[in-house]
């Protein structure tokens, strides 16, 4: 699950007051913002290479050092500026295991013999972890080991390493070696120890992702009493059973928390293809559906239901399904997923929990609740002998297929023929338009309900 990273447009230059350190040079990135003021990591070292605290500049405006950790130990520093304008704040994640993980980072470095400044992205892989120490305590640190046609350069100390897949911030960048094949990059949980009284919002950020002692065997192994309740207190990660990630977990939840519905939503979309390995074809089958593990639901919803103070989530969905006599036009209608007799479409999702109403979100595994093709195969010899009709379209196999899949009335050989006759013409009487806005929008309804029914905690 990688995503499109916009790396440039955050990253700042850290140089100095001082004309004779013209050609010192590091890179910095911002990480919190609070009213006019703009708080950026950078490393230790940095600092002290332009001139020390009372010497450095990010992208020419004056900084201040607030918190700084020791060169030899957690190299990190904390810088705030003033006005800094225009440049949007990374997220943070910390990450218990990520051996080749992908990551990308972003530094700044001088070339030629006119040391011009300029900026470059690289890619890599995290490799092996180690630990930093200072003052009795410790930290993780990952080795960086940079694709082949790129280097780490002089100047990239302070770049931020962005995991490709959450788009998250997991570590500074301290170290170059083998010239700048492979370097050191310290965990971001390094700056609860240089910054013990960092402001709330972040603290509660670190509390809510620290990591935890597991490492990449023991997630690869079932969860055991994967149907019992899952615990969990708001500052702690749950028990995740082996088709939820901690880092999807992480994201997740952090994306609810700072009200970001629209990530939300597509995320919790990935993350129920991810659960079946279904990213490459992005949609359920109906084995899939029946087989679903529903702990990865149970999990979702409770985000959901937690950060929209009960507004969202799928067991408010359930809920109000039932409500409705399981009836799929008066749900859409009552959910705001049908206006005016229309299924909306995915640009029409409103992601304003207080212009939405109740059960609105997550909508985003609707469009992967769709038809499964094996129906077809099992039930078109039937069919065609029932009702004399030739399936001359393919969406109208597709279709069929998925009538067919719901209609376990239909079933079997004690089922009405004539009944299921009529039924059929009905449903191939109408064009492909009326299939696209209607009737395979009711079809999604219950295949959707046929999931959630299956997990009766929700």
């Amino acid at each position: 699950m990688s995503r499109q990273l916009d790396l440039e447009k955050s990253i700042v230059l850290i140089t100095s007051t001082n004309e004779r350190k013209a050609n010192v040079i590091g890179t910095g990135f911002p990480f919190y913002k609070e009213q006019s003021s703009t708080y950026l990591l950078t490393c230790a070292h940095v600092v002290n290479d332009v001139g020390g605290k009372e010497s450095v500049l990010v992208n020419n405006i004056q900084a201040k050092v607030v918190a700084i950790g020791n060169i030899t130990g957690f190299d990190l520093a904390v810088l705030r500026v003033e006005n800094l304008n225009n440049i949007s704040p990374f997220q943070l994640i910390n990450l218990s295991q990520g051996k080749n993980r992908k990551f990308q980072i972003a530094g700044h470095y001088l070339y030629g013999a006119e040391k011009k400044r300029s900026l470059q992205i690289l890619d890599g892989v995290l490799g092996k972890k180690s630990f930093l120490t200072q003052n009795n305590q410790k930290v993780i640190a990952w080795q960086l080991l940079i694709n082949q046609s790129d280097r780490l350069r002089q100047g990239y100390s302070g770049a931020p390493v962005v995991d490709v897949e959450t788009g998250y911030v997991l570590g500074i960048a301290t170290n170059m070696e083998k010239d700048g094949a492979e370097g050191l990059a310290i965990s971001i949980e390094a700056l609860k120890h240089i910054w013990p009284k960092m402001p709330l919002a972040i603290s509660q950020q670190l509390q809510t992702e620290a990591y935890t002692s597991t490492d990449s065997k023991e997630n690869d192994t079932p969860v055991q009493g994967q149907d019992e309740a899952v615990e969990s207190t708001p500052n702690s990660i749950p028990t995740l059973p082996k088709e939820l990630s901690q880092e999807d977990y992480i994201y997740l939840k952090n994306l609810l928390a700072s009200g970001r519905w629209r990530q939300a939503n597509e995320i919790t979309r990935k993350i129920v293809l991810k659960a079946v390995k279904g990213e490459k074809e992005s949609f359920l089958t109906d084995k899939q559906i029946q087989n679903f593990p529903c702990q990865v639901i149970e999990i979702i919803d409770r985000l959901w239901v937690e950060y929209s103070d009960g507004h969202f989530g799928f067991s408010v969905q359930k809920r109000i399904f039932n409500e409705c006599q399981k009836e799929p036009q008066i749900f859409g209608d009552r959910v705001g997923w049908r206006v005016q007799k229309v299924w909306i479409s995915t640009s029409q999702v409103v992601y304003t929990p207080a212009n939405t109403p109740e059960g609105h979100l997550p909508w985003g595994i609707m469009p992967v609740v769709v038809m499964d093709n094996a129906a077809l195969d099992a039930f078109v010899g039937g069919i065609r002998a029932i009702s004399k009709t030739t399936i001359k379209h393919d969406w109208q196999k597709q279709l069929l297929a998925d009538f067919m899949a719901f209609g376990d009335s239909l079933l079997g050989n004690n089922f009405d023929k004539e009944e299921f006759k009529r039924n059929l013409e009905y449903e191939l009487s109408h064009d492909e338009a009326w299939w696209e806005k209607q009737r395979l929008e009711e079809l999604k309804v219950f295949k959707l309900f046929s999931l959630l029914a299956a997990c009766l905690k929700l």
